[in-house]
């Protein structure tokens, strides 16, 4: 269960990056579990989530747990790495592979050089499932701001019946001095 929650983040993540104190804190609170820090499986889905919300390694725990791993489970995480079969930002693994001492020479791409061929990785929806990852990959109108078309994370709704995500909303009401983005009244 722990696994299928941390691939749901994970690409959570790649459509809604989170902010970075608020990753931090997911790491931390991850990996205050033994079970997810011997699991190389999760341990890939939470390095692919800090990927695609835009953070490299640095000091931080998921970093430092990476940097610790026993060789055979480093070799095992990068293979859980580059098995990975879902979204992930072009070129965002590559400071993570850098960890990995057998990354190098396995021939992996430089940092900044594409890791799942020349665009992101996506994961088309599997036929007869449903669940999370299909849903963010193609999310119901109804659940997209009618603004920018985005998956809805803080949505808001107008007195005319409009949903927007609150931020988006936000400063489209401050760019047309407080005027309804849809109907300009």
């Amino acid at each position: 269960a722990k696994r299928g929650f941390l691939r749901d983040c994970a690409q959570l993540a790649f459509a809604v990056p989170p902010a970075p104190d608020d990753s931090t804190s997911f790491f931390q609170t991850c990996l205050s579990d033994p079970a997810i820090m011997a699991d190389p499986q999760a341990l890939a889905a939470l390095i692919v989530f800090a990927a695609n919300a835009g953070c490299g390694p640095g000091a931080d725990a998921l970093t430092n747990t990476v940097s610790s791993l026993q060789p055979e489970v480093q070799h095992e995480l990068l293979f859980r790495l580059k098995a990975w079969h879902g979204s992930v930002r072009e070129g965002a693994l590559a400071p993570w592979y850098v960890l990995l001492p057998e990354a190098s020479s396995q021939g992996l791409p430089a940092p900044g050089e594409a890791l799942h061929g020349t665009a992101a990785a996506q994961v088309p929806p599997r036929p007869g499932r449903s669940g999370l990852r299909e849903m963010m990959l193609s999310p119901p109108p109804e659940f997209c701001c009618q603004l920018d078309g985005k998956l809805l994370v803080d949505p808001v709704r107008s007195p005319m019946g409009h949903v927007f995500e609150r931020s988006v909303l936000a400063h489209a009401l401050e760019a047309s001095g407080g005027m309804c983005p849809m109907t300009g009244t």
